[in-house]
């Protein structure tokens, strides 16, 4: 039987991975950091209220925020001994 078979239907949990813990707590730190610069730098709100590049400028500066705080997120994951299987996975499941 899959793991996920067992946790959903028979009630088997098991304890979450720290490093998978860590990966998913590096990401959400990414994602409120490239938010809050987005809201700062961005002139334009799309219906849903999320901030959106108006022009060149604003879409070459989120962008570039965005890849330096990638690095730092990586950097950081090294650090704490994260693997990069770990911070892939991390990644599809935020959002």
């Amino acid at each position: 039987m899959s793991d996920d078979f067992k946790r959903e239907y028979l009630g088997v949990f098991h304890p979450p991975d720290p490093l998978d813990v860590a990966a998913d707590a590096l990401w959400k730190a990414y994602d409120e950091q490239t938010d809050a610069f987005d809201d700062a730098v961005c002139s334009w709100r799309n219906e849903s209220g999320v901030s959106m590049p108006a022009n060149d400028y604003e879409r070459n500066a989120i962008s570039k925020n965005a890849h330096l705080c990638r690095a730092v997120v990586y950097e950081r994951a090294a650090q704490l001994g994260v693997t990069d299987e770990h911070m892939q996975r991390a990644k599809l499941r935020r959002r």
